[in-house]
């Protein structure tokens, strides 16, 4: 299961160290970090690659109206980076 989680860089860096399996400072939380990834938005079984659609660059082209319409070009999808690759293990072949 893949887990996506709203976590500051502040709250990284602070558990970075436990997820290294190093020595942790006083008053580190893990029940901060269980919740953390509890409140996490899990990813479907077979989702595709998850890309940032706002690095995406959109296109006008004119209609038969006379107003512009933004589009995306198929290239431009096929060819963003990827952030979090495919589930490929739960594709159906």
């Amino acid at each position: 299961m893949k887990i996506v989680i709203d976590i500051s860089e502040e709250e990284y860096n602070e558990i970075e160290p436990f997820l290294k399996g190093e020595a942790i400072k006083s008053g580190f939380n893990l029940f901060k970090v269980l919740k953390t990834i509890k409140n996490g938005t899990p990813l479907p079984k077979g989702h595709g690659d998850l890309i940032d659609r706002g690095k995406l660059k959109t296109h006008f082209i004119g209609t038969e109206q006379g107003t512009d319409l933004e589009v995306y070009l198929e290239p431009t999808i096929i060819n963003a980076p990827v952030l979090i690759e495919a589930d490929k293990e739960s594709e159906v072949k």
